[in-house]
């Protein structure tokens, strides 16, 4: 939409005009940015009686149902790690879990180990490119000011920078702790502290 202002706000119009003048169909737009945050045009503008629905990470018992949704024989404490490295971030869990099921599928076996989680952590998360955190670090940290702040936060220090603060926390990707924040998920800061200074 960016590459052509004029005629994204023609549509963005338009999508008004016909969402104002009916009442059987409704627009569900999702995603992660909020549309105060999508300028040329600005979303907030043409959607002013959007209602936001909040879609948090799952919950303890929900990633516990998510990782036993293929049938193999988890741990109690290979689930309460993936769910403290992940805190319930949907994307990350189902990746670590399609990769336990291929150790389980090549070593013909149900009963999976801290071992394999291990394996699948160094071998297909705390990479470069996972497709999870390198997205959070390049496309929503994009600006040198928040990659600042995430550094500020891992510095255990509160980010001088407001805007990237706010940022930071309505998307709930850090959480106020005493006088200052934290990652709120775990394999992110690894993650960063890992390659944050390499990939930009």
């Amino acid at each position: 939409m960016q590459t052509d202002p004029v005629a994204a706000a023609d549509l963005l119009d338009a999508m008004r005009s016909f969402s104002q003048h009916q009442n059987k169909i409704v627009f569900l737009f999702v995603g992660a940015t909020f549309f105060s945050e999508l300028d040329l045009p600005r979303w907030s503008d043409y959607f002013v009686q959007a209602v936001l629905l909040e879609v948090d990470y799952l919950t303890a018992p929900q990633t516990r149902r998510l990782i036993e949704v293929a049938g193999l024989d988890y741990p109690d404490e290979v689930i309460e790690r993936i769910y403290h490295l992940t805190q319930g971030h949907p994307t990350l869990v189902q990746r670590i879990c399609h990769e336990m099921v291929n150790i389980a599928n090549t070593a013909l076996r149900r009963r999976m180990t801290p071992a394999d989680l291990d394996q699948v952590l160094e071998g297909h998360v705390y990479r470069p490119q996972n497709g999870v955190t390198d997205v959070f670090w390049r496309q929503f940290c994009e600006k040198p000011a928040l990659k600042h702040a995430v550094r500020e936060v891992l510095a255990g220090t509160a980010p001088t920078d407001k805007k990237a603060l706010f940022a930071l926390r309505e998307h709930g990707f850090i959480l106020p702790e005493k006088d200052f924040y934290r990652m709120r998920v775990p394999i992110f800061q690894t993650w960063v502290e890992k390659f944050g200074e390499a990939i930009t």
